[in-house]
């Protein structure tokens, strides 16, 4: 799980989550965490808390959690309810990129660009929207594959 020691000698553990969506009672808590990054700023920290799944051998990320100054400020679950593959910070920890996708042979890639503080969603790409990637989500281009999805 996530333990973080700031500068001053203060101690956050972050709590467990609970999956954002419908598991069975064994299955609806959090296993593990993924993906630890420290924004530019020093202050804020975001991770992707992994849930198991009926259907792999291998838990899955669902919730994008991020901390700020001692507290969570906001877990953020896409607008698909897919698992988070990958996400980054952008502009010193203000805004977070995200693509998430199914789990096995992707099917429904999307991405999407929010405001940290806010939660609020800046911009958002999903196969069939658009031929291009956004300039912000330009780091998953390999992920989301091909812009216009397979063809029939």
């Amino acid at each position: 799980m996530i333990h973080i020691l700031r500068s001053d000698g203060t101690e956050f553990v972050a709590p467990r989550e609970v999956s954002p969506i419908q598991l069975s009672d064994k299955m609806d808590m959090q296993v593990s965490v993924r993906e630890p990054v420290i924004a530019k700023d020093g202050r804020t920290v975001g991770w992707l808390a992994e849930f198991p799944n009926c259907c792999t051998s291998y838990p899955i990320p669902l919730v994008l959690v991020l901390y700020r100054d001692g507290t969570i400020l906001r877990r953020i679950v896409p607008k698909t309810g897919l698992p988070l593959w990958r996400w980054a910070f952008l502009e010193d920890g203000n805004e977070v990129e995200y693509y998430a996708d199914t789990v096995h042979s992707n099917l429904n890639p999307t991405c999407e660009l929010r405001d940290v503080m806010s939660g609020e969603l800046l911009d958002e790409w999903h196969r069939g929207k658009s031929k291009t990637l956004p300039g912000w989500a330009e780091p998953f281009a390999k992920d989301v594959g091909d812009l216009e999805g397979p063809s029939n």
